[in-house]
């Protein structure tokens, strides 16, 4: 198998023509270190990189063509034991009762360029994301934002950037 950015090409075994003329299909598969840059540097720090559940969408600016989201972590997100294949660990994180002052706080601001297609609802003053998903629909990437309150809806983008900085109190 080879591919290149214009191609892919797959060698089968003659035997094999009949059985696979037509139906072999190829998806692009999203993958967060692949598909976001600066997604490394996430999982540098954190261990895995994050989905996202219950996060706080602390700001927001939105154009005609690019979309900046900053999303502040919860203590539950940056105190998931670190897993070495980007997921997040099964194991439940051990949340102190108070947020302790040796946690780390961490936000990640994502900027999505060339955005279009925006279906999406206000800002509000309290902005919780129940779901943040990522998937490709042709040559452009789909970003969904499910909500508890606040900010939530789709859009399309063609590009993703991503940087993590730790808050300081």
């Amino acid at each position: 198998m080879k591919v290149e950015p214009e191609q892919a090409l797959v060698r089968i075994n003659p035997e094999y023509e009949d059985q696979l003329a037509g139906s072999i299909g190829l998806e692009l598969a999203f993958s967060p270190t692949v598909s976001i840059q600066g997604a490394d540097s996430i999982v540098e720090k954190l261990g895995y990189f994050p989905p996202f559940h219950y996060d706080r969408i602390t700001a927001a600016n939105m154009t005609k063509d690019q979309i900046t989201l900053t999303i502040e972590l919860s203590y539950a997100s940056v105190l998931v034991p670190k897993s070495p294949d980007l997921e997040p660990s099964t194991e439940a994180p051990v949340i102190p009762e108070a947020p302790a002052k040796d946690v780390p706080r961490y936000a990640v601001t994502f900027t999505f360029l060339e955005t279009k297609e925006h279906v999406l609802s206000p800002v509000e003053t309290e902005n919780i994301i129940l779901q943040l998903d990522f998937r490709y629909e042709e040559a452009d990437m789909v970003v969904d934002i499910d909500a508890l309150s606040g900010l939530s809806g789709s859009f399309l983008c063609r590009g993703i950037r991503a940087e993590i900085t730790e808050l300081n109190e």
